[in-house]
């Protein structure tokens, strides 16, 4: 039987007019989220993640471009030139980019909310950022704080030294669950990140790095910002191409995965939005209430559907 009160009710929730109640219990959640992080940094003795420090991150580099590495694997096909000119700018390197060589200045950690005990993986993929790290004149590692169970038992033994290279930070999902009602939405923090009024402690999400990446570098004023690697498709991950395995060696065992987790963030089971039609429509708000440019880097992409391809090595 079809529960036509319970339709008509999340249609009225996500009408325009009801986008200032989404964005009230946005920033009451967000706030919630901020207390809970503060909490988590308190005990690990680091840094919150914050408006002047993602400020900092940008620095002089915010008129040039922000590269954002997810782990497909049409990364391979990048070359020494295009890498160089990535260093012109500023980049950050989500969830299993320390097996790759390219030392990023940022790299984007989370955790797995499924397990209460520390993950391995994760703690091998920290010290291998750690060590690139210390060959860089600057870079900072960024944790997601970790949700229940895994809490403080899964953090504790990646807490970062020296403290000051890394920062704990929280994330708040939309409550929109249309298409119309993700537009109005992202426009209302959107607009706030062009005031400066957002924290910078709590990243708007949809569930994935790369959204989460997107808005931190919003926040700190980059208006150009390019996807690599954001495949979001069945290509494998970037260290079980064979390209990469020829040129780097294999790290299959360490860092382990099925083939179909590459499109995980595709599915809805656990949000609103597959990322790829998320992405489309941050790419659109984006660009019209912040002058914003988000751009993939491979039409082997999903995304090259929706967003503007600029490939490497054209001008």
């Amino acid at each position: 039987m079809i529960n036509f009160r319970g339709s008509l009710r999340d249609s009225l929730k996500n009408l325009p007019p009801a986008a200032p109640l989404r964005h009230r219990a946005w920033l009451k959640l967000a706030r919630r989220e901020e207390q809970g992080v503060k909490n988590f940094a308190d005990v690990l003795g680091i840094p919150v993640l914050s408006r002047s420090s993602i400020a900092r991150l940008g620095g002089e580099f915010q008129d040039k471009r922000f590269y954002i590495f997810g782990n497909g694997s049409s990364v391979n096909s990048l070359t020494e030139s295009d890498f160089e000119e990535i260093r012109n700018g500023v980049s950050v390197g989500t969830n299993a980019w320390p097996l790759h060589p390219f030392v990023p200045d940022l790299y984007s950690f989370e955790f797995s909310r499924h397990s209460a005990e520390p993950d391995l993986e994760l703690v091998f993929l920290v010290q291998r950022a750690q060590s690139n790290l210390q060959r860089a004149t600057n870079g900072a590692l960024l944790f997601l704080r970790p949700g229940l169970p895994a809490g403080l038992r899964a953090m504790v033994p990646l807490a970062p030294e020296p403290k000051g290279t890394s920062f704990l930070y929280g994330r708040s999902n939309f409550f929109s669950t249309t298409p119309r009602g993700l537009e109005t939405d992202l426009e209302k923090i959107l607009g706030e990140i062009g005031r400066g009024s957002l924290s910078g402690s709590v990243l708007p999400d949809n569930g994935a790095s790369v959204i989460r990446m997107i808005f931190l570098a919003l926040i700190a004023g980059f208006r150009e910002i390019v996807l690599l690697g954001v495949d979001l498709n069945d290509n494998p991950y970037f260290w079980y191409d064979r390209r990469f395995l020829a040129r780097y060696g294999d790290f299959r065992q360490q860092s382990s995965r099925t083939p179909g987790d590459s499109t995980l963030t595709q599915s809805t089971s656990e949000r609103p939005f597959p990322t790829s039609v998320f992405l489309a429509q941050l790419a659109d708000s984006a660009s019209r209430i912040l002058g914003a440019s988000i751009v993939v880097a491979s039409a082997e992409s999903a995304l090259a559907e929706s967003l503007s391809v600029r490939p490497f090595g054209n001008p």
